[in-house]
């Protein structure tokens, strides 16, 4: 309503500001759909923007639209909002939202299986992370390639960097980095059927992404923190039905 007062009182300032409040608190419900919505509709007041303010309204928006994208498995839509995302940090030189579009990126082409396209994305989150200096963002670059190595079946060279990940981002209180590092991890543990440590990095994944409100690792970590060979098949749908209503 605040959004919708601003756009008809031609503030278009508040009306961006207001209508990615509305978009954030339908995503942290999982209502992408109509959190995306609300996104749209601050695009449509972008323009009317000063000049001055829109590089950071559009990585802002850029970056919203494709989380909400990829958790519905919109992956191509995915990637051109984070493209598009870099684009303007790399033009404006925001190496902070060059590093979050590089990451989202890693994301959207690991999941529509285009992986090699991925590992490139991958090394260059690793150079802009290292450029940046923070110790949580190289955590996840080396996780997000890692993660390369997995999508690769290259399972002996994902380990040691995921298990690094790990460490690093306890060690400098990283939460981003340790929930996509655990969830690797216990992807690697449940095809190696290391069902007992895949159940049990999962768990701590799916904590950790429903703490920060991402449904899309979420759903993944329920997917594998049931021992399959432990569980009843009872208990298995039973999460994996609760994880569907939730997604």
């Amino acid at each position: 309503e605040f959004a919708r007062t601003c756009e008809e009182g031609r503030d278009p300032g508040r009306a961006v500001t207001f209508r990615g409040h509305a978009g954030d608190n339908a995503a942290r419900l999982y209502a992408y759909a109509e959190a995306e919505e609300h996104y749209e509709w601050a695009f449509r007041s972008f323009e009317k923007l000063p000049a001055e303010s829109r590089p950071a309204a559009a990585i802002a928006l850029h970056r919203r639209r494709g989380a909400v994208r990829l958790a519905q498995a919109r992956f191509d839509d995915a990637t051109a909002d984070f493209e598009a995302m870099l684009a303007v940090a790399r033009g404006t030189g925001a190496p902070v939202g060059e590093v979050a579009a590089l990451a989202g990126l890693c994301d959207a082409l690991f999941y529509g299986q285009r992986v090699e396209e991925m590992a490139v994305r991958a090394q260059e989150l690793l150079d802009a992370a290292t450029r940046l200096g923070g110790a949580g963002d190289r955590a996840e670059a080396h996780a997000r390639i890692g993660q390369t190595f997995v999508g690769q079946g290259r399972f002996e060279e994902a380990v040691p960097l995921l298990d690094d990940a790990i460490a690093s981002a306890r060690r400098v209180g990283a939460p981003v980095a340790l929930k996509i590092a655990l969830s690797l991890r216990g992807l690697v543990h449940y095809w190696q059927t290391e069902y007992q440590a895949a159940e049990s990095a999962s768990v701590e994944a799916l904590s950790l992404s429903s703490r920060l409100g991402d449904g899309f690792y979420a759903l993944g970590a329920r997917m594998f923190r049931v021992n399959p060979m432990r569980a009843g098949a009872d208990t298995v749908l039973s999460i994996l039905r609760r994880a569907v209503a939730e997604a």
